[in-house]
Order: structure tokens, then sequence, then C-alpha cells
């Protein structure tokens, strides 16, 4: 048994583990050497270029009418990395929920999506929630983009789609959503939409939870401390 222990101690992938799991939990920022452990792909390399096409052209266009951000896209920021706990923000559902219904209020379409989807301040309703993520995500809001592929990853309001799922979260991971990008290595790891690829899953995990997502940061820590760090 003291054997055993020893050697977890001296495992450098345990180690890894622990670090990544605490991270997760406490939310702490702390310096880890993880590109060490792992040959990991980068995001360009997954995801090819860049630019999403149209939408990028779109959302430039539209974000050079502004000098900075718009009120309810500084608070739908903040919204959902605290309901959601990434961005290095602390899980808190309680001021997440408050936050975002004051996104919705000064106008986030993701955020109205979502109080409509929950039933919060306003009658629940599916429909209502499914037509405010697309229009979130068509004017070009990663978040939007997000639940909207979450959407159709779990069937809700929409039938299940795991194809449509992967493209969606693939322009909000373009954008550097650590959600989009923690999801879209589940579909890999999975096989949702995709081929399953433990590579690909275990990168896309590690971009995210150098993004501050603390989901990210607890399969990939899981994925350590069970020694699938093989490359």
């Amino acid at each position: 048994m003291k054997n055993d222990m020893d050697k977890s101690i001296n495992n450098p992938s345990i180690l890894l583990a622990h670090h990544l799991l605490l991270k997760a939990v406490k939310r702490r920022e702390v310096e880890l050497d993880i590109e060490s452990f792992g040959n990991f792909l980068s995001l360009s390399e997954i995801l090819g270029d860049t630019k999403d096409d149209g939408e990028e052209v779109k959302n430039e266009e539209r974000k050079a009418k502004f000098t900075k951000k718009d009120e309810w896209e500084q608070i739908e920021e903040e919204a959902f990395a605290t309901y959601f706990g990434v961005d290095f923000h602390i899980m808190d559902q309680v001021n997440g929920k408050a936050l975002i219904q004051k996104a919705a209020k000064a106008g986030s379409d993701c955020a109205m999506g979502k109080c409509y989807q929950e039933g919060w301040g306003v009658k629940l309703d599916t429909k209502l929630a499914i037509e405010f993520y697309h229009k979130s995500a068509g004017a070009g809001s990663s978040h939007g983009m997000c639940r909207l592929g979450k959407s159709f990853q779990t069937g809700y309001g929409v039938t299940k789609d795991y194809s449509t799922a992967v493209e969606i979260f693939r322009r909000a991971a373009r954008r550097g959503n650590s959600n989009a990008i923690y999801n879209l290595g589940i579909c890999y790891d999975e096989g949702y939409g995709v081929e399953k690829s433990t590579k690909i899953a275990l990168s896309l995990y590690h971009e995210a939870a150098i993004r501050g997502n603390s989901h990210a940061e607890t399969n990939l820590g899981f994925a350590y401390m069970h020694g699938n760090n093989q490359f």
C-alpha cells in the first residue's frame, strides 16, 4: 500500500491530475507546466482556418460600430462565466442567474433565451428560447452559438443532431469560447458527430482549461489520473 502511494506521489501525471482537480474545485489561477505532459494539438490545427467566413465578416462589421462592448455584451460575458464557472470565474449559479436576467433586460438575446429556457422572470417557453439562441448566434455571439450547439447536442427544442452541434461548437470555438471548446472536446471524447479521438478530445480540454474552464480542467485531471495521457 505504501509503495503504491509513493509511486502516486512521484508520478508526474498523478500530480498534474491533483493540481488540475484542485484548480477546478477551488478556481485558483495556478501556473502548471501542462505542455510537458502531452503533445497537444493546437486549436488552429483542430479547427483549421480560425476565420468563420461570412459570420466572421458580419461580426467584425458589427464590432466596428462600437468603440467598446455594449453594456449587454459586457454583462453577458460576466453572467455566463459566473453561471457556468468558466473563464477563471468561480461557479455561482445564484449570482449567475441574476446577471443573466440583468443581461436579458439590457438586450442580450442569448440571456433572454436562457431565461425562457429556465422560466426565469418569464413563462417557460422552449420555442422562444431556441428562437433567441438562433438570433444570438446569427448576430455573432459565441455564447448564443454555444447554447444553440448544446440544444442540438441534447435535443432541447430541436431534433437532436450531433453533426450540427459540432459545426456550431466549431464556430464558437473559433471565437475562443471556452465552453464551446470544452463541448467540442466531449464530442470527440464520445464520438458525437465526429470520429472518436482521445488525442483531439484531450487537446480541446487542454485548450479550454488554459482559458480557465473548470469543467475542462476536471476532465483533463481525471484523464491524467487514469493514465489517459498517451499520444
